[in-house]
């Protein structure tokens, strides 16, 4: 059920977009290993459309699924910066790492600061049910 934007949700969906071009970006200039073509692409795809939705409708799943996608981010990067891929060694801190630890942290920032206003809102009524 679509619910009205905040400034943090708001917050959250430039942050996504901007998640969303880093990963493109990456995918585009990272050197070509086809497993992780795959799996950047996913998460593209993925991103893209939970963006799309969260900027459309800004529903509990697209806020969910939003802090997962950021968390699954967040964790990749870091792997890739202190463990590196599969049989490679560390990328290292670089741009697009920097950035996509940034975006990550934004994205889950204000979707937590979104939930937190949402539920002290004097406003709203004591059952989700109510009309």
């Amino acid at each position: 059920m679509p619910t009205s934007h905040t400034r943090a949700s708001r917050i959250a969906t430039a942050a996504m977009a901007l998640l969303l071009v880093v990963q493109a970006t990456g995918l585009v200039l990272r050197p070509h290993r086809s497993y992780l073509e795959v799996l950047l692409l996913t998460f593209v795809v993925s991103l893209g459309l939970t963006a799309a939705k969260l900027h459309r409708d800004n529903c509990v799943e697209s806020r969910c699924g939003a802090a997962i996608l950021a968390v699954l981010g967040l964790g990749a990067t870091v792997l890739a910066i202190t463990a590196g891929p599969p049989g490679q060694p560390a990328d290292g801190f670089g741009v697009l790492a920097v950035l996509t630890l940034a975006a990550s942290l934004a994205v889950v920032g204000a979707l937590v600061l979104d939930g937190t206003r949402r539920f002290t809102d004097p406003d709203r009524s004591g059952s989700a049910y109510a009309s």
